[in-house]
C-alpha cells in the first residue's frame, strides 16, 4: 500500500516534463500471432536503460509480446500513438504475470492499450505521482 493518500484514493497526478523522446525506430507491429523478439527486446532495453525525464514513444501497431516488460527509472514517459492505434497484447504471456510493473515514480504512462495479461496489466510499487492517461485497458 502507498503512503500516499491520493494514489490510495486512485486520484491521478500530472507530471510534465520529458525532456527528449526516444522511438523504437526500425520496430514493426506485429500483423499475425507471432511474438515480436526484436520489438519486444529493443523495448525491454529502453525501458531499462532510460534515464530521468526521457520519453519512450511506442509507434501505431499490434505488438504481442511474451514476457512482462519493466521499468525502474523515475521520471520516465511511456507514449503509444492511441489507445486504438499502439496495443501492447501479452496474450502469449510465458514470463511474468504483469503487463508492465513499475518500481518508479514521476511516471507516465499515455495513449496505448495493454491487452490479455494473466495479472494486472500495470503493476505500480511504491511509486509516487504516478499519470496514467488515455489508456485502454
Amino acid at each position: 500500500m502507498t503512503s500516499n493518500p491520493a494514489l490510495r484514493r486512485g486520484w491521478i497526478a500530472v507530471l510534465s516534463t520529458p525532456a527528449f523522446a526516444v522511438g523504437l525506430a526500425g520496430c514493426s507491429p506485429s500483423t499475425t500471432s507471432a511474438v515480436d523478439e526484436d520489438f519486444q527486446r529493443s523495448l525491454q532495453t529502453r525501458l531499462l536503460d532510460a534515464k530521468p525525464g526521457e520519453s519512450i514513444e511506442i509507434p501505431a501497431g499490434r505488438y504481442l509480446l511474451e514476457r512482462s516488460l519493466s521499468l525502474r527509472v523515475n521520471g520516465v514517459t511511456i507514449r503509444g500513438a492511441g489507445m486504438n492505434d499502439t496495443v501492447l497484447s501479452f496474450k502469449g504471456l510465458k514470463v511474468g504475470a504483469e503487463g508492465l510493473l513499475v518500481n518508479a515514480s514521476d511516471f507516465t504512462l499515455e495513449h496505448l492499450a495493454i491487452e490479455a495479461t494473466r495479472g494486472d496489466a500495470v503493476k505500480v510499487n511504491e511509486g509516487e505521482r504516478i499519470t496514467l492517461r488515455g489508456l485502454r485497458i
